[in-house]
């Protein structure tokens, strides 16, 4: 979210337990149950897929800014994960203050980046310890709220919005039609487009700086290629014919990207027949390059990104091996 604290806190809160989806029927909606380290954690892929996604926006520019130092606003930070300590962390208080901060408020971008923000806390933002778990039915309200108020500017509110969305779809055939939505979508996104559809930060930022700009032009590329994925491990487990029926599609409406590669593949190794690849490739989008000097100047290449994004995710991977180790202990005590 906002900073390095609420960074860990997420990580350290809300790893779930890795479902394999490749290994089991049960994806997309049938829960697991593990214990660790006598808690009892519930797990879902989706909440898996969710929980990544939250971290990777977390990563990049996840960020709100009270930038006319309200009491209620700051009220809300103070039990929000992404910004106070793990031990004063209350979703539903800051939930409460965050909408008492948002009746005086006018700014559309800013009342969708804090309905972003509430809709995390709801979606990924639990504590289990206090018994809490993801409430979809609410994260769905304040994402769509997101999308109301924000239909067409781009930032990671409204990026965070359309794929949790998609994932939070019911059935396995809406997932896998959103998400082939929100690939498209994303696959349109450009360093142009990012600079004439701008979600501000604050009032006066009309355009995002070199440093938003170099980070906001690369979360759309990491998190395609999560959609994408799972888009193919919906469609593995579908009857032949429905499953013929998305990877045609896929490959005319995507031809040439990734997903289309990754499509013929699957179709493959079910010798399922799809039409002749096209000759001449479809590339993706072209993302215009920020110039070295610009980035250097700002401190943000792109190999900082991938420090930072790696390093989140090195340190929720030792959180949970962490609690598994614990968890083997208490269980040879026993």
């Amino acid at each position: 979210m906002g900073n390095l604290r609420g960074l860990l806190n997420y990580g350290r809160l809300r790893l779930p337990v890795s479902l394999s989806e490749t290994k089991t029927n049960k994806i997309d909606g049938n829960q697991s149950v593990i214990m660790v380290d006598m808690h009892v954690v519930r797990y879902t892929s989706m909440s898996l897929f969710l929980w990544l996604l939250s971290l990777l926006c977390c990563c990049v520019v996840a960020e709100i800014k009270n930038y006319e130092n309200d009491p209620n606003m700051a009220k809300a930070m103070e039990y929000d994960l992404g910004f106070c300590d793990y031990n004063e962390a209350d979703r539903v208080k800051a939930e409460k203050y965050y909408l008492e901060y948002l009746k005086d408020v006018n700014e559309s971008f800013q009342k969708a980046r804090v309905y972003a923000h509430i809709g995390a806390l709801y979606a990924t933002g639990f504590d289990i310890r206090k018994g809490e778990k993801a409430d979809y039915d609410k994260a769905r309200y304040y994402f769509r709220k997101v999308l109301e108020l924000e239909p067409n500017r781009i930032d990671w509110a409204t990026i965070q919005a359309r794929t949790m969305l998609a994932s939070m779809e019911e059935s396995r055939e809406s997932r896998i039609r959103a998400r082939m939505d929100v690939y498209e979508w994303l696959s349109g996104i450009d360093a142009e487009k990012i600079r004439r559809l701008w979600l501000p930060l604050t009032p006066d930022n009309n355009s995002p700086t070199k440093l938003q700009l170099q980070m906001l032009r690369e979360l759309p590329g990491s998190i395609k290629g999560t959609v994408g994925r799972n888009i193919i491990v919906g469609i593995k487990y579908l009857l032949r014919d429905k499953a013929q029926s998305y990877l045609l599609e896929i490959s005319e409406r995507f031809a040439g990207t990734e997903l289309d590669k990754v499509a013929r593949q699957h179709a493959a190794e079910r010798g399922i027949s799809l039409r002749k690849a096209p000759t001449i490739e479809v590339l993706e989008p072209e993302v215009e390059k920020v110039a070295e000097e610009e980035v250097s100047e700002e401190g943000a290449g792109p190999v900082w990104t991938y420090w930072l994004v790696g390093g989140a995710v090195g340190v929720a991977i030792a959180a949970g091996v962490v609690l598994v180790v614990l968890f083997r202990k208490k269980t040879r005590a026993k």
